[in-house]
């Protein structure tokens, strides 16, 4: 980001430099975001992304009442990521990684459909297992 981005990142006129990509936020009925996990969130160009069309304009009114959903036109989300952590350690620590973009997807859109579909362990697997995942994410996106 700029200075100049920075500065007006709060402001409800900022949307000068992605405004192609905020309409397509905002027409979009249903989304899905693929991407390997690092260090327990999205890659940088993801967070980026983020960061920069999802801005506060955007994604809801913040008020005294709390937050108010703007992006209430998504109806379906689907996450497919993968992870070099186990599934089970990832259940021991509270899967960090699913409940930061479930918890912040449900916020701004209110949307009930998020779907998470995650490659545990990703660098130790078999190719048996990995045939599995992949045929697990085909029957999601058919049934999307």
């Amino acid at each position: 980001m700029s200075t100049a981005e920075r500065r007006t990142y709060m402001d409800k006129d900022n949307t000068a430099t992605v405004e192609k990509y905020v309409q397509q936020l905002q027409w979009a009925e249903a989304l899905i975001m693929i991407y390997p996990t690092w260090w327990m969130g999205p890659p940088a160009i993801l967070k980026g992304w983020l960061d920069r069309v999802w801005l506060p304009s955007i994604v809801a009114d913040f008020g005294p009442d709390g937050v108010k959903p703007k992006l209430t036109n998504l109806q379906k989300i689907l996450i497919i990521t993968t992870q070099g952590a186990s599934r089970w350690r990832m259940a021991l620590i509270g899967n960090p990684p699913r409940k930061m973009m479930r918890l912040s997807l449900k916020a701004v859109t209110k949307c009930r459909d998020i779907d998470w579909l995650a490659l545990y362990s990703m660098d130790k697997i078999s190719k048996s297992q990995l045939s599995q995942f992949l045929d697990k994410v085909r029957q999601k996106i058919k049934h999307f």
